[in-house]
């Protein structure tokens, strides 16, 4: 058996160091690639129809049609244009009250006005996605980063392993640092 210099050693030692720094990097940038789109994903706005659907909901509970149609005691607005207003006609006396009688006049105008600020905001923000889609793509990208997390805790791990100490990022994922060697992939 023939013993190796010491500058051979270290030669040898460099490469295992290089190499495990190597599959490292490029781990790293997938995850980092990964997290980008995941934020762009995020980010992006709802459908046009869901944006609208929205719009109505909220018009609908401010005119108050989740509670039903008006209620009775509202007026006929022609008693309003009588010599007198008899004790019988009951004027909206809450804020709530007021704001759905409000509400039912302007609807339309505000239904247009909504329309139109869609119309404006997806030519320019471009097609949005349903919130069901992005919430599977979003756990498809959870389950890869996992995956890539996995492999680089090993590859640090295996590189400790070598006497080669390599740092860890800030937001590594804490349930892949404390999963136990034997269930990170296995790295060749």
């Amino acid at each position: 058996m023939t013993q190796l210099s010491p500058l051979a050693t270290l030669n040898r030692s460099l490469t295992v160091f290089g190499e495990a720094l190597e599959d490292l990097n490029e781990v790293r940038a997938k995850i980092k690639a990964l997290k980008d789109e995941r934020t762009k994903l995020e980010r992006l706005p709802v459908t046009k129809a869901e944006a609208t659907a929205r719009g109505d909901a909220w018009l609908d509970r401010i005119c108050g049609r989740e509670d039903g149609p008006m209620p009775s005691h509202m007026p006929p607005l022609h008693l309003f244009t009588h010599r007198e207003v008899s004790k019988a006609v009951e004027l909206p006396t809450s804020d709530r009250e007021f704001r759905r009688c409000v509400m039912t006049f302007v609807r339309p105008q505000v239904s247009a006005y909504l329309a139109e600020y869609w119309e404006r905001f997806y030519k320019v923000a471009g097609l949005g996605i349903a919130s069901e889609v992005r919430q599977a793509k979003l756990a498809e990208m959870d389950e890869e980063l996992l995956g890539l997390e996995a492999t680089e805790e090993a590859l640090i791990r295996g590189a400790a392993r070598m006497n080669i100490s390599l740092m860890r990022r800030d937001d590594a994922d804490g349930r892949v640092l404390l999963t136990a060697d034997e269930s990170l992939p296995s790295i060749t």
